[in-house]
């Protein structure tokens, strides 16, 4: 058969009737065909696979969750976490400081006793200062009294170094000392450190005396004085008319 043969393409011999009780022969009707395509269409007409469904995605009567449903959930469940998680360490804290506060009274803190024992350097000074009197010279640190020259001497620098009062040398002035601001002898006594030792060397000629004033500081630093006294006697007791300066 021909290409140019119309009924070749529309006949089929298997649908042909003999003319003896066969069946009518079933008319062919062809199908509608698309447009020519280019090419590309073409190939992408046949051969285009499938798209593959997409699941379905449950809905809510059915039982699944939307995904903003179940970030909220999540978000929901960690900040549950995280508030027990602070409440638990709060608690933790707590229960340490009142733990602590407990020990602490229970235990107080004992603050050991402060020695009462001198230093070695004013044991030292204290032992080079011994209270002593051989003829005209007398050494040591003594209180003192009115009823010598070297007593005055001795009462006058007690007052100075250890009562630290310039009133009370004011019972030691006589009449006519030169001594008599005693406001500012109170600010001299006030420029020397407390804890400051002294320490004296008398030598007595009548009615002056020869003196020589250690200083020690409380650091055991030493300062040498020299000085010139001159006394008179009142009503029988010694007092000093002048201290100067015999360096």
């Amino acid at each position: 058969m021909s290409d140019d043969d119309p009924g070749g393409w529309f006949e089929d011999s298997s649908n042909s009737d003999d003319g003896q009780g066969g069946t009518q022969p079933t008319e062919r009707r062809l199908e509608a065909v698309p447009e020519a395509l280019d090419g590309s269409d073409y190939h992408q007409w046949f051969d285009e696979p499938d798209a593959t469904p997409e699941p379905p995605v449950a809905s809510a009567a059915q039982g699944g969750a939307a995904p903003s449903t179940a970030r909220a959930k999540v978000l929901f469940v960690g900040v549950v976490v995280a508030v027990l998680v602070i409440i638990a360490g709060g608690a933790l804290f707590l229960s340490t400081v009142l733990g602590n506060d407990e020990s602490s009274q229970a235990a107080p803190v004992t603050v050991p006793p402060t020695p009462t024992a001198e230093p070695d350097s004013t044991i030292a000074a204290d032992a080079e200062c011994e209270t002593s009197r051989e003829g005209s010279v007398t050494t040591g640190r003594g209180s003192g009294d009115t009823d010598s020259v070297a007593g005055v001497v001795l009462a006058f620098q007690h007052a100075y170094y250890v009562e630290r009062d310039a009133t009370n040398v004011e019972s030691l002035l006589s009449e006519d000392s030169k001594i008599t601001d005693l406001e500012a002898l109170q600010k001299g006594i006030d420029t020397v450190d407390k804890g400051t030792k002294h320490c004296l060397e008398i030598s007595t000629d009548d009615e002056t005396a020869q003196v020589e004033l250690t200083e020690i500081a409380p650091d055991g630093t030493e300062t040498v004085y020299m000085q010139r006294v001159t006394t008179t006697s009142e009503d029988g007791d010694v007092q000093i008319v002048s201290i100067e300066d015999a360096s």
